[in-house]
């Protein structure tokens, strides 16, 4: 069953010493939840402009899913400011429509799609 849960509901888990065992969701996008009821994962909807705990998400397999492309490359350059090491991460890309394992502007994934194109074309 999929947990739509709070930063705090995730504080309480570790807290208890426990770690969700499937990859956490942690997004901005507030009908995510409802789309993936019966999946098993936890879900975090993050409030866009507040600040991200992101300590708790230390070992953890999280996958980011925000309105924004660039917002999960600020997130991953705040863990590694913090010294915060996930477990793995995925990035939802929502231009490009694919899951990554490093975030990345959607501007370089413009620039990567012409070049290939290009490449492709002589």
């Amino acid at each position: 069953m999929n947990e739509s849960t709070s930063w705090d509901a995730l504080r309480q888990l570790r807290l208890g010493g426990k770690k969700p065992t499937l990859p956490l969701i942690v997004t901005t996008q507030r009908y995510l939840p409802r789309k993936l009821e019966g999946v098993g994962c936890m879900v975090i909807v993050h409030q866009a402009g507040s600040v991200m705990p992101i300590k708790l998400l230390e070992a953890l397999d999280v996958i980011f899913m925000f309105d924004r492309c660039d917002l999960a490359a600020s997130v991953c350059r705040m863990a590694q400011e913090k010294n915060v090491v996930f477990g793995s991460v995925n990035v939802w890309c929502k231009c490009a429509s694919m899951l990554n394992t490093q975030p990345y502007t959607c501007e370089s994934y413009a620039s990567m799609v012409d070049w290939s194109e290009r490449q492709h074309a002589t």
